[in-house]
């Protein structure tokens, strides 16, 4: 090859593919995880899954309030109207999911209400919703898109590749498909190009202070599925 193409090669290399890059070994530990391996398989004790459904529900609301700064830090309404919808689907579609799941397994309303965040769950929705807020108006926006495309390019990432997957469970199917949609894949690779322009142009500090937050959110939701399982 010649020494043009490799010139050409580095400069079109995204920012949001040196994020995922450099946030292993912990990309491959929560898009690979033995519990996405089990939900597509079907061989997930409902016991875990119940678990993963209270604490994600708690995640799911501090992921909600993150949305809600990123569309308040987002520089001009054509970048709002990505985010505004996608806080539309985790308040109804995917809000309805958790509702609908816990009556199927059986959990009633006052242990998905009153079980407390898990540690794991508590360090993850602080990640999210301060690396979304930060200084809200102080030029925050970079961090803001960071975060949110972590959390929702693992989920992209090892949903995707099971789309055809036929678990038993009907909730295990949802749970898959509302990852593996056009619309969803679609909606990543927005987030993707959103984070590429928002980070465009930073300088290497700030770019380091990025990859390091992506790294420690992608961390936590490895973490997030091995919490899971319990001690």
């Amino acid at each position: 090859m010649s020494s043009s193409n490799n010139e050409n090669e580095l400069t079109t290399t995204r920012f949001t593919d040196r994020l995922r890059d450099e946030s292993e070994p912990f990309w491959t530990q929560a898009t690979t995880h033995r519990f996405t391996r089990q939900l597509a398989d079907g061989t997930l004790p409902d016991e875990v899954f119940i678990r993963y459904l209270i604490q994600d529900y708690h995640y799911v609301d501090c992921l909600a309030q993150a949305v809600g700064f990123a569309v308040a830090l987002a520089p001009d309404m054509a970048t709002r109207r990505p985010l505004a919808g996608f806080l539309s689907v985790l308040t109804n579609a995917e809000n309805d999911f958790f509702l609908k799941s816990f009556a199927r397994l059986g959990v009633d309303e006052a242990t998905w209400r009153n079980t407390p965040p898990s540690p794991v769950t508590q360090a993850i929705s602080e990640a999210i919703v301060g690396g979304a807020s930060g200084h809200a108006g102080s030029g925050q926006y970079p961090e803001a898109m960071t975060v949110l495309l972590c959390s929702e390019w693992v989920y992209q990432a090892w949903a995707e590749p099971v789309a055809d997957a036929q678990p038993p469970q009907p909730q295990y199917r949802e749970w898959i498909e509302l990852h593996a949609t056009a619309e969803f894949i679609g909606f990543v690779e927005w987030l993707r190009e959103e984070t590429d322009r928002a980070c465009e142009g930073l300088d290497a500090e700030r770019q380091e202070a990025l990859v390091a937050l992506f790294r420690k959110v992608t961390e936590l939701e490895a973490a997030f599925f091995e919490d899971a399982f319990g001690s």
